[in-house]
């Protein structure tokens, strides 16, 4: 290490004690609480600083917080080398520093806003003239079925139509979901001898979904002999809740 510098030092204890004296103005300018004060300081150089420079930059530290910040504390003060440093070759930190941190912002908080009532589907199948059934479906994922079937003991289930309802095949030949807010159908395997038609498209026997319009027609046909044509629509409403 070589001989301290004593240019190089004094102009280190001069740019420190200028340093000390801006920050307690600062802190006096900007409110700090001076009796909670508890100062660490570090002071880095290039090269080092000798014994005595180190003492005058501590006594000079707690000689202008006596006299500017009387009710603060000199807790440390650390003294550091760094060979990187740029021109002038010296770095001073205060923690805390002089200006208080700013308060977080609260976030303004929004007034309460009650839920939309959730939407279900109002499924309206009609035959015929004097022929109306309707059904709700709210959100759920799996399929419901859609037909005319009964099984003694059985909890109803899906969209039954009732046992007078002959002119549409027995059984649970379609089944259908809601998706978002869209309504799907889809062909099961039931009865493959006949064709299901949603809108004048078959739908297919693998099962797959297809989306059915606001309105439109269902049909059923059993080869080349009869059909059945339902009228359906599909209304998105939402649920009417008390309280």
């Amino acid at each position: 290490m070589s001989e301290p510098d004593s240019r190089f030092e004094r102009r280190v204890a001069d740019a420190f004690r200028a340093e000390v004296d801006r920050y307690c103005v600062t802190a006096n300018a900007t409110g700090l609480h001076a009796a909670r004060l508890r100062l660490h300081v570090t002071v880095t150089t290039w090269p080092s600083l000798g014994t005595g420079t180190r003492r005058r930059i501590f006594q000079t530290l707690v000689r202008n917080l006596d006299a500017q910040l009387p009710a603060a504390r000199v807790d440390n003060v650390h003294f550091d080398e760094d060979a990187g440093l740029p021109e002038p070759g010296h770095r001073f930190v205060f923690r805390p520093p002089a200006v208080p941190l700013q308060p977080r912002p609260v976030a303004a908080t929004r007034p309460y806003e009650k839920p939309a009532p959730p939407l279900f589907a109002r499924l309206t199948l009609r035959y015929g003239t004097g022929f109306d059934w309707r059904c709700h479906l709210g959100a759920q994922p799996g399929w419901v079925p859609l037909g005319r079937w009964s099984v003694r003991g059985e909890r109803p289930t899906g969209f039954r139509l009732p046992a007078y309802a002959t002119f549409v095949p027995r059984g649970q030949l379609v089944v259908l979901r809601r998706h978002g807010r869209t309504l799907e159908f889809a062909r099961t395997s039931a009865r493959p001898g006949y064709v299901v038609r949603l809108d004048g498209v078959p739908l297919r026997d693998d099962g797959s979904p297809t989306v059915a319009g606001p309105a439109g027609q269902l049909e059923y046909v059993d080869g080349s002999r009869s059909s059945t044509v339902i009228d359906y629509h599909i209304a998105w409403e939402q649920e009417h809740t008390v309280g």
